[in-house]
Order: C-alpha cells, then sequence, then structure tokens
C-alpha cells in the first residue's frame, strides 16, 4: 500500500539571498537504496549574473511536490523551483547540504537527510546531473519534515 502526500507549504529563504532567479521545472523519480543515484534533466531559462567563486544558496520557493512511499521506497517529485544562481562560466559544481523544512498536513511523515553534489552544464538548457545522494527515509506519522542544511559552493570552472 502507498499514500501519497502533496506538499503545498515551505519555508522561504529571505530574498536578499537571491542574486538571479530562475524557474526550473523538473521531473525527478529517485528509487532509494542506501545510495540514491539521481539524474535530473531541466529545462530552463537561465538567468546568470557574472563572478568567478560563489557561495550561494539555492532557493526553493514554490515546490508542489508529491511523494510516493511504497516497501521498496520510490518517490516521485514533480517541482517547480525557484533557483538563484551566479556564475559566469559553462561548468558549475556545486556541493551543496540543503537545509530546508517542509510541513504539510496530510499522513505521512517522512524525513530526508541529504548531501548532494551537482554538476550543471550550462548552454541553452541545463542538464543537472545530481550523482550522489544520501538519504535516511522514516516512514511514520502526521507531518512530512525534509530537513536539509543549505550551504552551497558554486565552483566555476574557470578558478
Amino acid at each position: 500500500m502507498s499514500t501519497t502526500t502533496t506538499i503545498s507549504t515551505i519555508t522561504t529563504v529571505p530574498s536578499s539571498l537571491i542574486v538571479s532567479i530562475n524557474t526550473v521545472s523538473t521531473t525527478t523519480v529517485i528509487t532509494a537504496s542506501s545510495t540514491v543515484l539521481m539524474n535530473t534533466i531541466s529545462t530552463t531559462t537561465t538567468a546568470i549574473t557574472t563572478s568567478s567563486t560563489v557561495l550561494i544558496n539555492t532557493i526553493l520557493t514554490t515546490i508542489k511536490t508529491v511523494i510516493t512511499t511504497s516497501s521498496t521506497v520510490s518517490i516521485n517529485i514533480i517541482s517547480t523551483i525557484t533557483t538563484a544562481i551566479t556564475t559566469s562560466t559553462v561548468l558549475i559544481n556545486i556541493s551543496t547540504t540543503i537545509t530546508t523544512a517542509i510541513t504539510t498536513s496530510s499522513t505521512v511523515s517522512i524525513n530526508i537527510i541529504s548531501t548532494i553534489t551537482t554538476a550543471i552544464t550550462t548552454s541553452s538548457t541545463v542538464l543537472i546531473n545530481i550523482s550522489t545522494i544520501t538519504t535516511a527515509i522514516t516512514t511514520s506519522t502526521v507531518l512530512i519534515n525534509i530537513i536539509l542544511t543549505t550551504i552551497t559552493a558554486i565552483t566555476t570552472s574557470s578558478t
């Protein structure tokens, strides 16, 4: 039996942290095991500001997420993400620990603690490969708390 939970409320990050905003439409399928490999292909209109090595907080301002859990734990995430990215080069390496508290008034509790290493190759469209995710998932009570710790380091290929 599976439980479907729609997340409609998230915490936001102060707008002062947002340097340049673009909207990313993503369809992501995560199949959970001890280590999760995820590939996200994203179509995006990118507004990029010039910088060379940047510390950034990638902000998810609007996320509509459907999480489906079963015994083999597969998660389907369809989300609209507002992201802030500052860089000027073609290759961005992002080492990420995201802290986000997401609450919903539905019937599953999922705690996800993730370490994400992301390589974004920027051209007309953006290809995002998220390659290493360590995920701890607990399914029990009433709220979904996705607790991630946000420190995003973007190192451009020019440095």
